[in-house]
């Protein structure tokens, strides 16, 4: 654990005296809050983090920017991770990249040059954490750099150009309106430009491009920080698949909402594609890996609370017929029956964590 120090003012110019004590106004009022607990998943030195904040003041004082990027990487494609970094960069305060896996030297210096001027840091030990950890290191991240916004997206999505801008006027929209937003997503597509459907809440909808929804998938998630520190972390135990639903669920519960912009689209890439089933059903095809943690974490999710009866009822009745379309699909492989089955079991154990040891039994 430790604080950061910030150099002595009298050692620079009046003017340029004048200007760190506005830039680090905010940071010298939350002093307190600048100590990092997780320090294994930000995997920064005290130095670095302390330049890399300095440059993010400039670029608040310069250009009034308030979103955080946030983008988890795991064995990412090149030129698609490049490609997501230069279409983002433009209207960023900043570019927080997690990495679950390593990021060699090569590519470390193709992502910055694709960031350009917007600062960029690449953080997490390349060892695999999850999402629910890596999700919240960026919230972490992006309050300790004043950020009011963060947007999150995986390697699988390649947004608008204006999207930030988009989104944040989507936020502020609903805000004047009272819905009190945590969360607001673009309307995802294939790259054949299907939609994906997303659940609509029956909720009243105040204006007719922003509507009411159960969740927004995480990638493309611009989530209000305010609404972060109330709604709490992202479930670590989950590791992956069903967290942002789950978290936008706990938002509802809350008193928040989440919503979608249907008019701004992005394509995304979700598992292997989509299973297209007759009467409009459509389920992701997933790998048996993804597989385990989804039926695992969608059963551990009945159990919660804040999740609406209506929708227990639904995953409960769909969940079998899911299981028998992948099993069948897949052509009655071990690997896929032995994810179904093992995922059931820990979900209605509730059985959660790290899934390593179960993926190299589904794999052998």
């Amino acid at each position: 654990m430790f604080r950061l120090r910030f150099a002595p003012v009298a050692e620079q110019s009046h003017h340029d005296a004048r200007i760190a004590a506005v830039a680090l106004a905010p940071f010298k009022q939350r002093r307190k809050l600048l100590t990092f607990v997780n320090v294994e998943h930000l995997a920064v030195s005290r130095e670095a983090m302390t330049e890399f904040i300095w440059e993010i003041r400039e670029r608040q004082l310069q250009r009034g920017t308030q979103t955080a990027v946030g983008v988890v990487t795991f064995h990412p494609e090149p030129n698609r991770i490049c490609e997501l970094i230069a279409l983002i960069s433009e209207q960023a305060l900043a570019i927080l990249v997690y990495a679950n896996s390593p990021i060699d030297d090569e590519l470390q210096t193709r992502l910055r040059a694709h960031a350009g001027r917007t600062p960029m840091h690449i953080i997490g030990g390349g060892n695999n954490c999850g999402l629910g950890i890596a999700y919240n290191t960026l919230v972490q991240w992006a309050v300790k750099i004043d950020a009011r916004y963060l947007l999150l997206f995986d390697q699988d999505s390649t947004p608008p150009r204006e999207m930030i801008v988009r989104l944040e006027e989507a936020v502020k929209t609903l805000a004047k309106l009272g819905t009190r937003p945590a969360m607001v997503g673009p309307q995802p597509i294939t790259e054949n430009t299907d939609r994906f459907k997303i659940s609509q809440r029956r909720h009243p909808t105040p204006n007719g491009t922003l509507i009411p929804v159960d969740f927004v998938i995480s990638s493309g998630a611009m989530i209000v920080l305010e609404a972060a520190q109330s709604v709490g972390r992202f479930r670590e135990d989950y590791f992956i698949d069903v967290i942002d639903i789950e978290w936008c669920l706990r938002a509802w519960h809350a008193g928040w909402s989440v919503w979608l912009a249907r008019d701004l689209q992005m394509v995304h890439r979700l598992g292997r594609g989509i299973i297209r089933l007759p009467f409009g059903i459509e389920i992701t095809d997933q790998p048996p890996r993804r597989l385990y943690t989804y039926l695992r974490n969608q059963l551990a999710m009945l159990r919660l609370k804040h999740v609406p009866w209506s929708r227990k009822l639904r995953t409960a009745a769909s969940l079998p017929v899911k299981c028998g379309i992948y099993i069948v699909r897949n052509g009655f492989s071990r690997a896929v029956i032995t994810a179904v089955a093992t995922g059931l079991w820990h979900g209605t154990l509730n059985k959660l964590g790290p899934p390593h040891h179960v993926w190299k039994r589904i794999e052998n």
